[in-house]
């Protein structure tokens, strides 16, 4: 197991200047705006929450996701919120694991990129997050595409650490982040 000495990595930390925490309070804003915009009106009435409906919320596990005679496979899906029926029945409850994964995104994309300044990057998190795929998938409860933008990050930033440090642990989070993409939705490998 060799590793780089965490000295040897060049540091690249920025000052914290009041524009940047103007920045960052900036993001916590529109982060707090843009988790209750996901809550408002949300009651379980869309028609694709009838897994939920028919489903969790009557006390079934979402089945896993296998068909081979339609070469389906992404046998993760969903299966979140198997494990939170057994917690809460509540909307909010349910948006949960859609806020921690788009909080955790957040912070990753954060401390991602340490070459660019902190609004740059604030700036970039907020054009991301208002873009239409990332905004549908992390409002509805209903889109796998949100487990595999959050794994892909995921493996980028793993990938990174693994070029700075070479620690093995880095490598194996990497690998495992790609696993549970491949396993979230299948369509993933074209990505890998």
């Amino acid at each position: 197991k060799k590793s780089v000495p965490l000295d040897s990595i060049r540091s690249r930390r920025h000052n914290w200047s009041p524009t940047a925490i103007i920045a960052v309070a900036f993001l916590s804003l529109f982060l707090a705006c843009y988790i209750a915009g996901s809550l408002v009106w949300e009651d379980f009435t869309d028609y694709d929450n009838s897994h939920f409906t028919n489903g969790t919320l009557a006390g079934q596990d979402i089945h896993i996701q296998i068909a081979p005679e339609a070469g389906r496979f992404f046998p993760l899906a969903l299966q979140e919120f198997s494990l939170v029926r057994h917690v809460t029945s509540s909307v909010t409850g349910y948006h949960a694991v859609p806020i921690v994964l788009l909080l955790l995104l957040t912070g990753i994309l954060l401390v991602f990129d340490e070459e660019l300044s902190i609004k740059a990057r604030v700036a970039l998190i907020t054009l991301a997050l208002i873009t239409p795929s990332i905004l549908i998938s992390f409002n509805g409860l209903m889109y796998l595409e949100r487990n595999v933008i959050f794994c892909l990050v995921c493996l980028a930033w793993f990938a990174n650490r693994f070029e700075q440090t070479r620690s093995t642990a880095w490598a194996v989070a990497a690998v495992i982040s790609s696993q549970f993409m491949l396993y979230y939705k299948e369509t993933a490998f074209l990505l890998l």
